[in-house]
């Protein structure tokens, strides 16, 4: 919930200030915001009780290239790294060939070192996080379309109006923050309250309800696109729906996803199962990308054909996506009974 308050505040007005007075500004107050958040880390340090301190500070002042120290060369070292991200964020390709192959090199490389080092528990727990994992592209490629293709379906199909006010397209962005901080109290108390009843659905089976949530927000556009006005527009009460249905499905998923990590994988290679579900993630934003050019149209295009046309080819895309989730999240409610024999005992 306190991220999201971030996430909210800054979603609509950074996305109100660009596309009221331009992108600068938009992206200026992010910049002022990021230094904002710096400074207020960095004076209340003296408040986190040795917390945000190096455990071995003398390590850090040690020489490692002539004068220069470990601390300087993690600056250094940070600073071009710069460099290359740029490079690569100009060969999406690239990009997606890395992720691809490091990704199905942790999702093998795991279980064959649980299954030479660790116990049999060990090595059905890891199969079933790998499972997890690989589960949670599925989601979050279908999850990101709202930084795509449903800020464009706002932007060039959303009737916008509310008397004479035109809510603007990249605020919308904000409703899933909002829905956490207004749902995230709910669905803790739901947990607990099933929880004691011994009704509480298992991970995987939150994760495939995540899944399946995750396609039926998309069902709620492709019905709206049948109640759309003469002129191709749809009325916003589709949009908040699918944002809320999304919501609904990153809460069943995204809060337990971590704790799973941290209690299905060996011990001594937690921070490696860690990094590739951050991994996975990474991927899915890609794969969202590709997703979402599927109705790919350019904005000139969009002027001469209309909202109409246009309607087809998001309309088209989102009943894709649609029966991928509500597929996927099927099969993954399939095997939950599996999965769970297999975590044994691990909740």
């Amino acid at each position: 919930m306190g991220i999201n308050l971030g996430s909210f505040a800054a979603t609509m007005l950074c996305g109100w200030l660009g596309e009221t007075y331009g992108w600068g500004y938009g992206f200026g107050a992010a910049g002022i915001g990021m230094l904002v958040g710096m400074a207020t880390f960095i004076y209340g340090q003296r408040h986190l009780q040795g917390q945000a301190e190096p455990p071995s500070p003398e390590a850090l002042k040690e020489r490692v290239l002539g004068p220069i120290n470990r601390e300087w060369c993690i600056y250094i070292g940070a600073f071009l790294s710069l460099g290359v991200m740029w490079l690569m964020l100009q060969h999406e390709p690239i990009v997606h060939l890395t992720q691809n192959t490091l990704l199905l090199t942790a999702l093998a490389g795991l279980p064959l070192y649980a299954f030479l080092t660790g116990t049999r528990d060990e090595f059905q727990r890891t199969l079933v996080l790998m499972v997890l994992i690989a589960s949670t592209v599925v989601f979050w490629a279908l999850f990101e379309q709202s930084s795509g293709s449903m800020t464009l379906f706002a932007d060039r199909i959303l009737d916008r109006q509310i008397g004479d006010v035109e809510v603007k397209a990249s605020m919308f962005g904000g409703l899933n923050a909002f829905f956490i901080i207004l749902f995230a109290p709910i669905f803790a108390v739901l947990w607990t309250w099933l929880s004691k009843k011994n009704l509480e659905p298992s991970t995987p089976a939150k994760f495939a309800f995540g899944i399946m949530l995750a396609g039926l927000g998309f069902g709620s556009l492709v019905l709206g696109a049948h109640y759309a006005s003469e002129d191709g527009k749809v009325a916003m009460f589709w949009l908040i729906l699918a944002y809320f249905i999304h919501t609904s499905g990153e809460l069943c998923l995204s809060p337990v996803g971590m704790s799973a990590v941290t209690k299905l994988s060996i011990s001594r290679v937690v921070s490696v199962s860690m990094g590739t579900w951050f991994l996975a993630m990474a991927l899915s934003e890609t794969v969202a990308s590709r997703l979402g050019k599927m109705a790919a149209i350019s904005a000139s295009e969009s002027s001469a054909s209309g909202s109409t046309s246009a309607l087809f080819h998001y309309t088209e895309l989102f009943e894709f996506l649609m029966w991928t989730g509500v597929i996927v999240g099927l099969v993954l409610l399939v095997l939950t009974p599996l999965l769970k024999k297999c975590m044994h005992g691990i909740h």
